[in-house]
């Protein structure tokens, strides 16, 4: 956040649009929080979400049937 006081300090977050995540008792499969799911498209992608564990934040994309996509793996 920065304003335009002089002399106040402040600082820069990048909106990384991450999301809360929750894996489910099926394989492969994750909830997004409000809504939606999250695709694993590959084996990649598969590996990697589980080694985020049950619960975490990502940086997703919704896509237009209401699925969310990873950003970046």
């Amino acid at each position: 956040m920065y304003t335009d006081d002089i002399g106040s300090k402040g600082f820069f977050r990048e909106n990384d649009n991450k999301v809360s995540v929750k894996k489910m008792p099926l394989p492969d499969c994750y909830e997004v929080e409000g809504g939606g799911y999250l695709r694993v498209p590959d084996l990649k992608t598969s590996q990697y979400l589980r080694t985020l564990g049950n619960e975490f934040s990502l940086a997703c994309t919704k896509e237009e049937d209401g699925s969310w996509t990873v950003k970046k793996v």
